[in-house]
Order: C-alpha cells, then structure tokens, then sequence
C-alpha cells in the first residue's frame, strides 16, 4: 500500500497502525490497491477534449474543442481550471521591431521600453514598463492613423511622436512620415506627405540643424529604397532638401541615423547605417558632404540593421547573415566595435543567444542591453559591456504572441509546454514550440520557435531542464528524423531514424550523469513498426523488438529515468503491453483476460496504466483500463475509481502516469471523449 500511496502520510501509519492492532481486518491485495478520485477537466466550450501530458503538480495539457467547432490547446491547473493556451499568450503585439527606451509613460522615474510592431498587420506601438517589463498598453493603437509597415518611431522635444513608413508592398505606396500626439497617442496627421522629395522607404529620422532658418530643427530622414538622406521642415512637414545624394560614400540600404560629435569639435556628424554595405558611414552634419566609413562588418555576406552606442562609447551593431539564395539566415548577432578606432573587437551577442528574425538594439540607463527578435517577438535583456558577465543572456524582458498553438502534447514541472503551431510573423510557418509560463507578476507566456528545417514537425516530449524531444521531416532525405533540442544552445541536434525509416519521439527522461537524457519511440521500419529507446551517452538508438515471434510491431510511448520503457509488442499473434529494463528482454505485462493489452504511461515506480481486453470470447470481450503495479500486477483501474459517473464505466482510457501516481485521458486514442484526472486518495 506505502508503495503507491506513500505521499498520503499520517493516515497510511495511522491505517496500518489499527491492521497491526488487529482492529481492522484486511487481506493483502485489499490492501494494496490504491484508490481515485475522479474529476472532469471539462472542455473549452465545446463537446471534446483530450489530455497529452501531465507533471507531478496535476497540472494537464490537451487540445479542446471550442463553441465554434475548432479546437486550441490548453492548459489545466487545480487553482484555475482549463484556459485556452493561445489566449494565454495574447500581448500586443504579435512582432516586435524597433525599440527604444523613451519618456517616463509611468512616472516611477525610469524611461519606459517602447516597442513597434504589428497586430494582425496593423502597426502599433506598444509601451513596457522600463524597470519591471510589465505591459502599459500602447501608446499608438494597432493601425491608427492607417499605419502600415512602420520601420522606426522618434520621440521629438515638441511633444509629438513621429513614426516613418515604408510601404513597398501596399499599393498605391504610403511612404510617408506620421506624427502622433505623445500624450494621448491620438493621430496628428500626415507630417510629410507620401513619397515628397522622392522618399522611397523612410527608416531612420532624426532632428538635426535648422535648414531653412525658421527657429526650429528640421527632419533628417533615411531612405531606404530610393537610397538618400532627405531634410523636411520642422515646423510643416514640407520637403526642403537632399542632405545625402544616393550611394554617396557607397550608402546602400540606409537604415537608421542619428547625430554624434564625433571629433568634440562642435560640428556634429551624421552617422548612417549602410546596411547592405554592413557599414557605419559619417557625413558631415552642417554639409551633408561624405566623411569616413566609420566601421564595417568583418564578415562577408552580411547586413547591418541597425546600432546603437553603448555605455563605454563603443558601437554595437545587430546583423544578419545573407545566404546564396539572397535570402537572410535569420538568426542574428550583435557585434562590438570600437568607438574611437570603429575597428571591429568581437561578437557582443552570438547567434545561439535565441535572437530570430530582424533585430533591433537598446540600452538602459544601467548600460545593459536590449535586442528585439521579431520571430519570437520577445526583446531580450543582456548583461551591458561594462558588467563582469557582459553579454550574458539574462532573459526574455516582455514577450507577445509568437505562434497561434495548434497542440499542446507535454508539460514538465515548470509549466513550459511543448507541442505545435504556426507564426503568423513568418508566412504562418508551421513549426515546433517550447512556451515558456507568464513570468510572476506578469500576465502572458512566451513561446520559442525551435527552428527545425524543414516544414513538418512537432515537439512531442520535455523534461524538467527544458530538453525537447519530437521529429521534423528532414529535407534531405525526406523522411521523419527525431531531434533533440537544448535550452542551452537554443539548437536542436538530429539523432537520426531507426533502420533508415520514419521514426517518431515519443517521451523524455531526466538529466541524467553528464546531463545525458534517453528517449523512447518508434519507426516504421520495412518490418513492421518497431519501438525504439536512444540514449545520448552512447549515441545510440537501440531497436527494442518484438516480446516474441519474428514478425508484428512494437511501439514504445513512456520511458523512465534509467532507461526503463513501457508500450505494446507483439507475442506471436497477439499484442501485448510490456516493461523493457536497460539490459533485459521485453517483460509481458498480461491482460485482464483477453488476448490483447496495450501500455502507454509508466512512472518512477513502475506502475503502469493502459487499456486491455477482458476475454478471449469476442462477445464477451469488452476493453478496459488498467492499472498495473509491481505489488499487485495488473489489475483493472474503474473499480479502484470511487466517484466515477455511471456515464464513464469502460470509458476510462489513461494514458500517463506520474510519480506521485496522478492518471489522465482520454488522449487521442479517444476523441469523442473529456479528459479527466484521477488522483490517488
């Protein structure tokens, strides 16, 4: 009885205590079987839903259906029921772009994050609390104003916000500059009007010299498309003047600007980002007239989106690599160069620091870091230039959506959750996800895209150190490969198929020694499909076969720390739930009288639940869970279920088991069912 009910405490001794006393009698296997309690989870609004995965705090993740036919993953607590998991990541923004920390929105006396991005196409700008990352809404609405394709936002000392657009793709173009009250976020109106002067892609803006002599600074613009610096009046928005000629000093692809006095001389500089050159260049501020090329990437093949200077005066630059086919390899890094020399000195921020997309960078009044990364949309905090750690990933400062969820099929102990969806920030690209829960204090989770190639895949496992199992469709060889991915290197590694054939994860052990981990699966091989178990230690993925015979199949779906796994295999003609230790042969688990069983959840104990047939007559045969224990063997579970409705009997199919002996299903062997938790009394 302790063996499965052993967490009950003071009244398992104080039970056995009256068995030993001889006040109750009892025989043994009364003893030894434990009870449940059964509850419900409900759906989301509609008529299913099933249950995938289960850590040792009850906590369950499925997919429901909703009122209106579809479905969505899930995420079950004891505390807060059921909640739709997509609705759970819902922020402002669904991509992040450009960021700035700007005016105290808040007056607790810190600047504020400022993050534009879009909503479902429309761009916003949305406003973060600088100290704590917590959401403050936004400052201009999604699409206010038709907004469109924003590339940056500039803070003006008149009080106004003036954001500038680019608009290649939306026809008739709306390249333009738009001007917001900063109070209100109310839309002004069109400050300069669409392509005057020729502009063609504004990005960087800045206010600069008095151009025309009226009072007031004018607007310095960079044009990224017609590839030229142009100057508006301050005051109305007209156009006054090309400042920079296109291609002067070999500009290419201007991206942001801003105004330095390099030379402490008095006359400021006008410093551009060459992008498509990955380059720095300075122009005199006064004249327009070209200077130097400040610094350039010492890589080639690259583009430099955009820099900032940082605490220690030195330039930080974000880029991305560029690939044969023109296309941008879409993991970034930061790199560091000098501010006095512009020679390069490293990388600041490397590509496995889990930056994705186009990127943008910050810094605080602290001198630590900030990245946007527009595929994950989150803005990522790093450890600044002048710390002892400079450039350590301190992790994930605000998050939006980054994936609309399709599965949810794991969760481990920390709430992270692993399954599939798409990104609607990349062309809907299906893709393999580990969300992250909302953070204390905060009220959206975060997910991050696993970056598998190919475009069929899905994370099926994870453990408690954020180690992810699953599969993807491997472009080389078109077939189904397993993959292990590490939180550490942000990487997934391929381990490759079973015998050369399509082969699926299934579950995840613990860390081991060495942080080693092993996996379970099976493939479908020119036998028949057969289970599988790999163990990172030895690199090895070992072909568990059949219980006995020489043809069948054999899945594995649960391992165990030490390698123990549980699944069905064949026996002759029959199919049967086993255990396979490390070293041993497959162990017939048995039926509850029939011919068949087949295994799908094992714990740390042992215990093993599944579904078997009752009798070997086809018409009294009827398939029932089961429960199976190393003290009592296999044992039918709806008996042991002591509140279960007359509606569920034989409809109980469990499909894992925790350590602390929690049961859940249906899963998707049944999806007319609700899924439902048994907890041990």
């Amino acid at each position: 009885m302790t063996r499965i009910l052993g967490k009950q405490g003071w009244s398992i001794r104080w039970l056995t205590g009256l068995i030993v006393a001889g006040l109750i009698s009892v025989t043994p296997a009364q003893a030894a079987k434990p009870k449940f309690t059964y509850k419900s989870l409900g759906t989301l609004g509609g008529a299913t839903s099933t249950a995938e995965g289960l850590n040792e705090s009850g906590d369950v993740v499925g997919v429901s259906q909703l009122p209106n036919g579809s479905y969505s993953p899930y995420v079950y607590t004891a505390a807060e029921g059921m909640k739709d998991l997509n609705a759970l990541t819902i922020g402002l923004l669904d991509g992040s772009g450009y960021v700035q920390f700007g005016p105290d929105r808040n007056s607790d006396g810190s600047p504020d994050l400022y993050v534009t991005g879009s909503l479902d196409g429309a761009t916003a700008v949305a406003v973060f609390d600088g100290a704590t990352g917590h959401s403050m809404g936004y400052l201009i609405a999604p699409g206010a104003g038709n907004i469109r394709s924003a590339a940056y936002t500039l803070f003006a000392p008149d009080g106004h916000v003036y954001i500038g657009t680019s608009s290649s793709s939306i026809q008739p173009r709306r390249d333009t500059v738009l001007r917001y009250r900063f109070d209100t976020g109310e839309f002004v109106g069109v400050f300069v009007t669409p392509e005057s002067g020729g502009l063609l892609g504004a990005s960087g803006m800045a206010f600069g010299k008095d151009v025309n002599s009226d009072g007031t600074p004018d607007l310095f613009v960079a044009a990224t498309q017609s590839n030229n610096v142009l100057v508006y009046s301050g005051t109305d928005g007209s156009f006054l003047v090309e400042f920079v000629p296109p291609g002067s000093g070999g500009m290419d692809g201007p991206g942001d600007l801003q105004f330095q006095d390099i030379d402490a001389d008095g006359v400021p500089e006008l410093l551009v980002t060459s992008r498509r050159t990955a380059s720095i260049l300075a122009y005199n501020g006064e004249t327009g007239a070209f200077l130097q090329m400040l610094l350039t990437s010492p890589a080639t093949g690259v583009m430099l989106n955009q820099f900032a200077i940082g605490p220690d005066g030195d330039y930080y630059a974000s880029e991305n690599q560029k690939l044969e086919s023109g296309e941008f390899l879409n993991i970034p890094r930061v790199l560091r160069f000098d501010g006095e020399t512009g020679q390069f000195v490293s990388v600041f921020v490397p590509q496995i620091a889990g930056i994705r997309g186009n990127s943008f960078v910050t810094f605080d009044n602290a001198g630590d870091l900030y990245v946007s990364s527009s595929n994950t949309n989150e803005v990522v905090k790093f450890r600044g230039p002048l710390r002892p750690d400079a450039g350590t990933r301190i992790g994930a400062f605000v998050t939006g959506v980054g994936f609309n969820f399709a599965s949810a099929n794991d969760v481990n102990n920390l709430g992270q959750i692993v399954g599939l969806g798409t990104i609607p920030n990349s062309s809907n690209r299906v893709g393999a996800y580990l969300y992250n829960p909302p953070p204390p204090g905060k009220e959206h989770g975060s997910a991050i895209d696993l970056e598998l190639p190919g475009d069929d895949e899905e994370a099926t496992a994870l453990n408690d150190s954020g180690d992810v199992a699953g599969f993807f469709l491997s472009p080389t060889d078109n077939r189904y490969h397993v993959f292990l991915w590490r939180p550490e290197t942000r990487t997934a590694v391929d381990l490759g198929m079973l015998a050369g054939q399509d082969t699926y994860a299934t579950s995840i052990t613990p860390r081991g020694a060495g942080g080693h981990v092993q996996i379970s699966g099976y493939a479908k091989t020119s036998s028949g499909e057969r289970g599988w178990r790999f163990n990172t230690a030895t690199g090895v993925m070992q072909n568990l076969g059949l219980i006995s015979g020489g043809s069948g199949s054999s899945k594995a779906w649960d391992i165990t720390t030490g390698g123990l796994v549980t699944g069905s295999a064949s026996a002759g003609t029959k199919q049967k739930a086993y255990l396979r230790t490390l070293t041993g042969n497959m162990t017939d688990l048995g039926t509850l009288g029939g011919n068949q069983s087949y295994a799908y959840g094992l714990n740390a104990a042992q215990s093993v639940v599944g579904m078997s047939d009752t009798s070997s007559s086809v018409l009294a045969n009827k398939h029932q869970s089961f429960l199976r224990t190393t003290a009592d063997g296999m044992f039918k579970l709806e008996p042991q279920i002591t509140n279960l409705p007359s509606a569920m009997q034989l409809k109980v199919r469990p499909t894992r088991i925790s350590n602390s002996n929690r049961i859940i299903g249906p899963g998707s062997m049944d999806p007319g069912g609700v899924a439902f938790i048994l907890t041990p009394q």
